[in-house]
């Protein structure tokens, strides 16, 4: 219980908190995208990469099975929002939306979080650590490409978007290019002044604070209540079932429990705000985008304290 309340209500709190600062309006309008993006283009990278740059060769490839669970449980989620999207008989760009959410979780704003706060509470080791951010930078990427494809393919407007373009955007995601300037300089051996690693490391710290607060100021649940069936399904498809396939997977490895903890926390994450971008630029279900980042973001707080307790 003790890592439960380390490690979720810190997160939580600060949810909380921002919607609080939000709603009473002690700043700005602009103040928390101006938060998003110092996080998105500077902090949060320099926590990627300090983390990855400071593996070894060893703990990367250790980590990439991790990377492949939460790749093939992603592609699980897409196949079975498919499903149940044909059910509901949605069109096909409603049905790219749901399928989107579904398997994109908030790896980096909400599951690092609370990953770090359960392993410092659980007193795990630097290497533990590495290893739990190393397993996501692949699926990152990966996230990227599979939304891009689902997005193309649901787009049914006489308006197209270039690929090639998008796919820029991708390649010059700061997440992106920070995990792999890391996972370049752990390959090569590359030591790091330590100046320098302290310098990300006190960047990369503004991080989790900054995040927390502004998704707490941008959760609203005006959206929710017009789709409240098709947002309680796919939000329970991201946080409830996504956990239970993973832990089906994890079966057929081996793992040590600060693997478990970290993948399954990740397999737990709400969906990603990032997921609107393809929805918005792919003419997708935008309502039910939005609805579903906020339902599971709720949803997901109860699920990662119980899997906590289990593990624990």
């Amino acid at each position: 219980m003790e890592a439960v309340v380390n490690s979720i209500l810190p997160v939580f709190a600060l949810i909380i908190i921002g919607k609080v600062i939000h709603y009473y309006r002690f700043f700005k309008d602009d103040f928390f995208k101006q938060c998003n993006d110092l996080v998105y283009y500077l902090a949060l990278p320099s926590l990627l990469f300090i983390s990855a740059a400071g593996a070894n060769p060893k703990q990367i490839l250790g980590s990439l099975k991790f990377s492949a669970v939460l790749c093939a449980t992603a592609l699980s989620c897409v196949l079975l929002s498919l499903i149940v999207a044909c059910l509901l008989k949605m069109k096909r760009s409603h049905a790219a939306t749901a399928s989107h959410v579904a398997f994109r979780g908030n790896l980096a704003y909400a599951g690092m979080p609370v990953v770090f706060l359960l392993f410092s509470s659980l007193a795990y080791s630097d290497s533990d650590l590495a290893r739990a951010v190393i397993m996501i930078l692949p699926v990152i990427v990966f996230y990227n490409l599979l939304g891009l494809i689902l997005a193309m393919r649901g787009d049914d407007s006489k308006e197209k978007i270039s690929a090639l373009k998008l796919c820029a955007q991708i390649a010059k995601n700061p997440l992106i290019i920070s995990s792999v300037a890391g996972l370049i300089f752990a390959c090569l051996k590359i030591d790091l002044p330590t100046f320098a690693q302290s310098t990300f490391k006190s960047i990369g710290s503004m991080s989790f604070p900054l995040v927390l607060l502004a998704l707490g100021a941008s959760l609203s649940l005006s959206q929710s209540k017009k789709i409240i069936k098709e947002t309680v399904t796919f939000s329970l498809v991201k946080c409830l079932v996504s956990p239970l396939i993973a832990a089906g997977f994890l079966l057929l490895i081996q793992s040590s429990d600060s693997d478990r903890c970290a993948l399954l926390i990740y397999a737990a994450c709400p969906s990603a705000v990032s997921s609107y971008i393809f929805t918005s630029k792919y003419h997708g279900w935008k309502e039910l985008n939005s609805a579903v980042v906020v339902v599971s973001t709720l949803l997901s707080l109860p699920v990662m304290a119980a899997l906590i307790l289990i593990l624990e």
